[in-house]
């Protein structure tokens, strides 16, 4: 980052989402599934408010404009899986977007992925059902560029149908 960028984007936590699925999968998580997750979730937060806080320390003056994870649970990628790990994924998906949203500050705005159904329309997704087609892509850039020009930019929002695509685990 430079020291004087006026902007800057931050899009994470798919990967990380998915390997915490994987190592649920694959039974490492103990016997304590949620608490699991939710250790994971919180660390994926404490991870990017330190990340959020260099980008601060390094361009004061930037506007930093995050987006959330859409539900995974309802990506393409997941369809055939069951719905107990469906409902997992989205235990994971959800909580890491809630940290995201909680970056929400001064100079620091939320693109709510999460809460726009067209984010989950198949045609959103690349041949591998998880990574963004170029309509995927196109759609988070209309969806951030006013994040980006504008002054100020709603939050996301604390609740939708979005939320819950997937049986809760």
């Amino acid at each position: 980052t430079k020291t004087d960028a006026t902007v800057v984007t931050i899009f994470a936590g798919g990967n990380d989402a998915n390997t915490v699925g994987q190592l649920v999968q694959a039974q490492l998580a103990g016997d304590d599934v949620r608490g699991f997750i939710d250790q994971q979730v919180r660390q994926f937060g404490d991870d990017l408010a330190a990340l959020v806080r260099a980008v601060r320390q390094k361009a004061p003056n930037a506007k930093v404009v995050l987006l959330n994870l859409p539900n995974l649970a309802g990506a393409p990628y997941l369809a055939r899986n069951s719905a107990l790990e469906r409902g997992v994924m989205q235990r994971i998906a959800v909580g890491m977007s809630d940290r995201v949203n909680a970056q929400v500050g001064p100079n620091t705005v939320v693109v709510d992925l999460m809460c726009d159904a067209r984010i989950l329309e198949p045609s959103s997704f690349s041949s591998d059902g998880f990574h963004p087609s170029d309509r995927g892509y196109a759609l988070m850039a209309e969806l951030a560029y006013p994040a980006v020009v504008n002054s100020s930019h709603p939050s996301p929002a604390a609740d939708c149908a979005m939320r819950r695509v997937a049986p809760v685990f």
